[in-house]
């Protein structure tokens, strides 16, 4: 991946992100969200999400393992996304997180 020669493209990367669970990105929640709003969310069965910016990956690991679908990530801290994708292997989540821009991340075709 060629990040040129700042690969933070002004990105704060002297700070860790935390390591908290984020119960406002819970598939639930944004599901009342939703209905809340009067938009009908997408059946509960099997469901695809994607976490934009995951830092640690706690919230988007807890999601995986825990609720029926497809979960995907990007961030492109290489720090977070090791960790993140350390806890996918330990939790089994099946998590499918990548270390790419947002940028980059738009001109993927999978």
């Amino acid at each position: 991946m060629d990040r040129g020669i700042d690969w933070t493209s002004g990105y704060v990367t002297e700070l860790e992100y935390t390591y908290g669970y984020y119960r406002e990105l819970s598939p639930s929640l944004l599901r009342l969200a939703c209905l809340s709003a009067g938009i009908a969310p997408p059946p509960a069965r099997s469901m695809n999400y994607l976490e934009l910016g995951y830092g640690q990956g706690v919230s988007v690991n807890i999601h995986a393992a825990a609720v029926e679908g497809e979960f995907w990530g990007t961030d492109f801290n290489p720090t977070q996304v090791a960790h993140a994708r350390s806890l996918a292997t330990a939790a089994g989540s099946g998590a499918k997180l990548l270390e790419d821009s947002f940028a980059e991340f738009s001109k993927r075709t999978d």
